[in-house]
């Protein structure tokens, strides 16, 4: 994981690897369900890339938006070989539009 996940998590990169149980608890919980949705379509294919709003617990105890884009590479059996992503925070914005 990145510099900004550590920011964000206030954890060490190390440590932010990201199980879904983990993000489970990162994730707001009437932002979760839709998250975990779009993931699993992402990565069985049913959708080509990954675009979704949520909510996050920082490290500073605030719940922050972000928005995550990202796509999967598979093989040529259609097997998946990597999922690359980024996560983008987008807290100002959605405030200002409320």
């Amino acid at each position: 994981m990145s510099a900004q996940w550590e920011r964000i998590l206030g954890r060490a990169p190390a440590q932010s690897v990201m199980r879904i149980d983990t993000l489970r608890e990162l994730i707001h919980p009437h932002d979760f369900t839709a998250f975990q949705a779009a993931l699993q379509e992402t990565l069985s294919g049913a959708r080509p890339f990954l675009r979704i709003e949520y909510r996050i617990l920082a490290a500073s105890g605030e719940w922050r938006w972000f928005r995550t884009r990202g796509a999967v590479e598979r093989d040529d059996l259609g097997r998946l070989v990597s999922f690359a992503g980024s996560l983008i925070d987008i807290h100002e914005d959605r405030l200002a539009q409320e």
